[in-house]
Order: C-alpha cells, then structure tokens, then sequence
C-alpha cells in the first residue's frame, strides 16, 4: 500500500539521522561560535533582501550591531589599560573562574551603568572584569576606571 502519508513519512526518514529513539534532521551548518549569532543573522538578512529601501536599513541595523561590538571592544581595553598598564589581561586562575564575585558583580554593574548594557558578544568581557578583581584590583578603583573610560551614565 502506497499513499501520499507513506511516501511522505520515508521521504522525511531519508533526510534524517536515526538514533533509535529519535529523529533529528540531517542539516549541515557550518558553526558559528554563539557571540556571533546575532551578527551572522543581520548579514544573512541583508543578503537575503531584494528591496533595496529595506536593504539598506537592514545594512543600517547591521552596521549599529558592528557598532557595538568595536565599542564594547574599545571600552574593556581602556579599561584593562588603565588598570595594569597593558591591553589586555589573561584570567590568573582559568581552571578555577572567578574568586570574587563581589567585585565582579560590581563591575558588571559599572560597566551596564556606563558603558552599556552587555549582549552575546559583549559578555565575554566578564572574563577581563573577573580577572582584574582576581589580581587585587578593588572594585571601587575599577569602578573609577569604568566611570572613566565610558563617561557619563548610559540611558
């Protein structure tokens, strides 16, 4: 007996990869690391988009997202500047994670009040924040740095 929901049913079983219990669609994608989702989306929609008007403000959003991500970039390597003298900081215990969660929840808090609120890509920078109170830096001498560096309070 073969109907429409039979051929249907195989048609799907050959697109997919059986575990036994469960099947999941055989769709290759190539990876992409989860802090660039948001920019890999905005491309593909500008890529995508025939009409010119809403192309270009696609281009526009996209362009507000790179934005972001150099300014982000920017600001936690002022901030690091500042407070060791050197462009960038490497975690002191990696195996370990932050020790002081009071500074670094204070920095974070620092960094979404003045220098504006953290998103996928600008998240990592919790590492940097986490590593400066981990090496001695107080949180109030990082929270000048903060001030500093990103000026007045963003809305």
């Amino acid at each position: 007996m073969d109907t429409l929901a039979i051929r249907s049913f195989q048609s799907y079983k050959n697109n997919v990869v059986d575990t036994g219990r469960h099947y999941y669609p055989r769709v290759i994608h190539e990876p992409i690391d989860s802090r660039y989702v948001t920019l890999d989306l905005k491309q593909k929609a500008v890529a995508r988009e025939t009409d010119k008007k809403k192309r270009d403000l696609l281009r526009q959003e996209l362009f507000l997202v790179l934005a972001n991500k150099e300014r982000s970039d920017y600001f936690i390597s002022e901030i690091v500047g500042r407070a060791t003298g050197q462009s960038s900081i490497d975690h002191p215990n990696n195996d370990i994670g932050p020790m002081d969660f009071q500074c670094l929840r204070l920095s974070m808090k620092e960094f979404e009040t003045f220098c504006g609120r953290f998103d996928s890509y600008s998240l990592k920078h919790a590492r940097s924040l986490s590593a400066l109170c981990d090496i001695g830096i107080s949180s109030e001498e990082l929270a000048l740095h903060i001030k500093s560096t990103c000026g007045s309070t963003v809305i």
